[in-house]
């Protein structure tokens, strides 16, 4: 059985390999994003600071900066800023975009003023998203095992390497990447390493500094460091100090992790927080007020709207190579291109009769899913003759992974229903839980059929 197992372990890393290669390979191939360009220019952010040391530069509050700037170091993720000029290092120490995108100017006038990169800068911009991509793999893998055995594992990560979402917007030279890849780091890391508050809290951060939405993770990991160290048998104050302590250490090391990734605070964290917010509150609100008037039925008004955003979005929709279509008549060709690409759209396809038919597969199965994981979290196994599909009972680790992707769900729900503006790569935090849901539902499915798959949720071999 060991050497069985270590032949799908390498059959696992092989196919990886296969996909990361070929993800990444395939980055330059993705339809170009005005975003990308705004990211670019804010790169510079990371010669200031990592190849210049002049930490009082990138200060909010730094003088002699474009007040388009510092605008964007209060609204950005950090890690959206530094990881394309990280790209721009490797790539040869390329120069930072020299003007943002003007979303009122033509193509062609962006173009003369410089806010359009060359295919050289783009490329290696992406190289740092399209490789954390690809690496989020690994611990969607390990969910899904943990979840029920190798086969959710491989389910889960099939159905996310041929999401269209993934592949197209998890490789642009934007936030998308690497908030995937933070995330399902820290999920792995409270399944696999509770123990481990500061790296939790790290984590989290970390996912935070690439966007927002990814707070979304904080009530879950405190719920998971709750769990851990919740000890009947220990002495009852000493629980109790155990699980603060925890607590208090992932919350200390979230706060500091999210200071020492956003430089722009270091001279003035309280003010800089509340010039966050501020800022935050003001592009909201111009960003809807804007679509209102040039696209309205972008604008989602009432948790109705923007439920049935979400289901469209992550089940449904083909990719969406642009937000508003300001320039899509000169994004089309590389667009047809990209989608010539045999696989590149996955479950995502442009027909939207073949999209309802995997999508609602997709969507039946993550219902189906969240059945079994409601069932299966029961603490006493129900009488076989009644319940022949259930299986055997769910270990401890089992049931602490299914409250976990429980929780995640409802926090990332919940987060997700305070945007207004429908645009899809809002969605993509949801696409590795639906992914997780599926996988658990089809094998919970299948699994009477097969005696493997029974052996893989028994013995939890990953």
């Amino acid at each position: 059985m060991k050497s069985a197992t270590r032949v799908r372990r390498a059959a696992l890393l092989i196919a990886w390999g296969l996909f990361a290669g070929i993800a990444v390979w395939g980055a330059p191939q993705v339809p170009f994003h005005p975003d990308e360009s705004t990211y670019l220019y804010m790169s510079r952010d990371f010669d200031l600071l990592f190849r210049q040391g002049n930490i009082a530069a990138v200060n909010w509050q730094a003088p002699n900066q474009p007040a388009d700037v510092i605008r964007y170091r209060l609204l950005d993720g950090p890690l959206a800023h530094y990881l394309p000029g990280l790209g721009r290092a490797l790539g040869g120490n390329l120069p930072a975009l020299p003007r943002d995108w003007n979303w009122s100017a033509s193509w062609d006038e962006n173009l003369s003023l410089g806010a359009v990169p060359s295919a050289a800068l783009l490329n290696a911009a992406r190289l740092p998203a399209a490789v954390l991509t690809a690496l989020s793999l690994l611990p969607l893998y390990g969910i899904g095992a943990r979840l029920g055995g190798a086969a959710v594992g491989i389910t889960a990560t099939g159905l996310y390497a041929f999401s269209g979402l993934v592949l197209l917007h998890g490789r642009r030279a934007m936030a998308e990447g690497p908030l995937l890849f933070f995330t399902l780091g820290t999920i792995w890391l409270l399944l696999y390493s509770p123990r481990w508050p500061v790296l939790i809290g790290l984590s989290t951060a970390l996912a935070v500094s690439a966007k927002l939405t990814a707070l979304a993770l904080l009530p879950v990991a405190a719920l998971a460091l709750l769990m851990h160290y919740w000890d009947t048998a220990a002495v009852l104050t000493q629980g109790r100090r155990s699980r603060w302590a925890a607590l208090s250490i992932l919350g200390g090391s979230f706060l500091v992790s999210s200071i020492v990734l956003n430089p722009a605070l270091w001279a003035a964290p309280l003010g800089g927080l509340a010039a966050m917010v501020r800022a935050r509150q003001e592009l909201l609100s111009s960003q809807a007020a804007a679509m209102r008037v040039t696209a309205p039925g972008m604008v989602l008004d009432g948790a109705s709207q923007r439920l049935l955003a979400m289901l469209y979005h992550v089940f449904f929709a083909p990719p969406a190579f642009w937000d508003v279509p300001n320039y899509a008549a000169q994004t089309r060709a590389a667009e047809l291109s990209y989608m010539a690409v045999p696989l590149q759209a996955g479950w995502h396809t442009t027909s939207l009769a073949t999209n309802i038919m995997l999508g609602g597969g997709v969507l039946a199965l993550t219902l189906v899913g969240i059945a079994f994981g409601a069932l299966k979290f029961r603490a006493l196994r129900p009488p076989a003759t009644d319940w022949r599909w259930m299986g055997q009972p769910a270990t401890a680790e089992q049931r602490t992974a299914l409250l976990l992707l429980a929780a995640w769900t409802l926090a990332t729900v919940l987060v997700l229903l305070s945007i207004d503006i429908g645009w899809q790569r809002y969605y993509l935090p949801l696409v590795p839980i639906v992914c997780l849901w599926a996988g658990y539902g089809l094998i919970s499915l299948i699994r009477p059929l097969s005696p493997w798959l029974n052996h893989q949720t028994l013995t939890g071999v990953g």
